[in-house]
């Protein structure tokens, strides 16, 4: 199948599966995140007129994520437990030169999705913090020594749980109001003549203290993302070596985050990081191309765009490749367990009978290891697989789709090795332990 980066504005995606409409098309779509990022829009508002947040119209608000075990959408069992779950945002006054993972997604600003006739995420965002809070600190410690969680679902102080509204800045009534919170106005930085240097001095050193201490700026209060800007431009480049946070409360009280499916706009992986593998060996690509499979799945298209944070670096930040893009919405039709008697090994060996899509058969060499993700997370936790893992599952299934791709049903065999490319070839795809 072509890559989609010679397709017209509307983007028909057709395989044998699903067809899948990319609803903006993908150089609009890194168009636009590339215009939010570069624009240093002072206030926002929606389309009632109210005052919002500058999330609401610019800037760039990311999720990264470090497995492609689970829906990226999805809450962590933390997440369930703290209610909210963290984003960073990002612009070029405020930048960061790294973010958590180096893959992850985008949320569409509601001023975006506005102009786009497609529905907007203006509910649930609850504060941003200056840097990272590490606010599942305490949800993580099992020996109790780091304190209790932060109260308001993230947003208060560590054992604050008094959930009270009024010391807050009274601001034009908006649909988000409601969950809007920032304990800055607690301590009174976010009522000081200077707030900025009303922060500084209570949190300016930096350092764990810093990340642990800090308060939180209101979602929806324009002066308190004005002053989170001036925080960052007063601690300089250190400032961009530390992501922002800001907590989105959960739709539900599961890991069931679906709902979130309608407003992700592209997944990013960092051009900077790509040779940055996770505990499945994935590198930041094959996670985002991953990531976009399994939102192909749940039946929405949006394009894996390449994001370059670094600070010397003066191109577009965020860019579109055609080669980047996944191209099947199925690799595989099916995969059945049996045991054999292997006349080479000598005794009865597991066998796992593939078969794959005709899509799947026709994939590119980027597109391999998002393929056998699909297998790999559907069996490899199977005790056929577990039983004896000689680790070369993946060399195996390349090897059959690069040298036996018209083969009706590939054999893949747990016990056998991961040899070189050259070793499984000449084996015939069937290297011995």
């Amino acid at each position: 199948m072509n890559h989609l980066a010679s397709m017209p504005l509307l983007i028909l995606l057709t395989t044998q599966c699903l067809a899948l409409e990319l609803k903006i098309a993908p150089q609009t779509t890194a168009a636009m995140i590339n215009k939010n990022y570069n624009e240093q829009l002072r206030s926002c508002k929606d389309t009632t007129g109210a005052q919002r947040g500058l999330y609401y119209c610019t800037g760039v608000i990311v999720r990264t994520l470090n497995t492609g075990r689970y829906n990226p959408w999805d809450y962590s069992p933390l997440a369930i437990e703290l209610g909210s779950t963290s984003y960073s945002w990002i612009r070029q006054d405020s930048p960061s030169n790294k973010l958590y993972h180096p893959a992850g997604f985008i949320i569409r600003t509601p001023e975006d999705a506005a102009a786009n006739q497609l529905p907007p995420l203006d509910v649930g965002w609850l504060c941003i913090y200056s840097f990272d809070a590490d606010t599942t600190r305490a949800l993580r410690d099992t020996s109790g020594k780091s304190g209790q969680p932060r109260g308001w679902n993230g947003c208060d102080f560590e054992g604050d749980f008094q959930e009270d509204k009024s010391n807050q800045k009274q601001m034009q009534p908006n649909v988000n109001q409601d969950n809007a919170y920032g304990s800055c106005a607690e301590v009174g930085v976010s009522s000081a003549a200077n707030p900025a240097d009303a922060w500084i001095r209570l949190y300016g050193a930096g350092g764990v203290a810093m990340q642990r201490n800090q308060c939180s700026w209101n979602v929806e209060s324009n002066s308190d993302w004005l002053t989170l800007i001036g925080i960052h431009k007063f601690k300089g480049a250190w400032a961009a070596t530390v992501w922002t946070e800001m907590l989105l409360k959960n739709s539900s009280t599961t890991n069931d985050g679906s709902k979130l499916i309608p407003y992700i706009d592209a997944f990013v992986y960092d051009v900077n990081r790509s040779s940055e593998l996770n505990d499945d060996n994935q590198a930041p690509l094959t996670l985002a191309m991953i990531f976009q499979y399994k939102l192909k799945q749940a039946g929405y298209l949006v394009p894996v765009l390449r994001m370059n944070l670094a600070p010397d670096f003066t191109g577009t930040r965020f860019t579109y490749n055609g080669h980047d893009q996944g191209t099947c919405d199925k690799y595989i039709e099916s995969a059945t367990w049996s045991q054999r008697y292997d006349v080479d090994i000598k005794q009865d060996i597991w066998t796992l009978a593939v078969t794959p899509t005709p899509c799947a058969r026709a994939i590119k060499d980027n597109e391999i290891s998002v393929a056998f993700s699909e297998l790999a997370n559907a069996h490899n936790k199977d005790p056929e697989w577990l039983e004896r893992n000689g680790g070369g599952m993946r060399r195996q299934f390349s090897c059959l789709l690069e040298n036996y791709g018209d083969k009706p049903v590939w054999n893949l065999e747990p016990m056998r090795p991961n040899v070189t490319e050259a070793v499984a070839k000449a084996s015939g795809c069937n290297p011995l332990p």
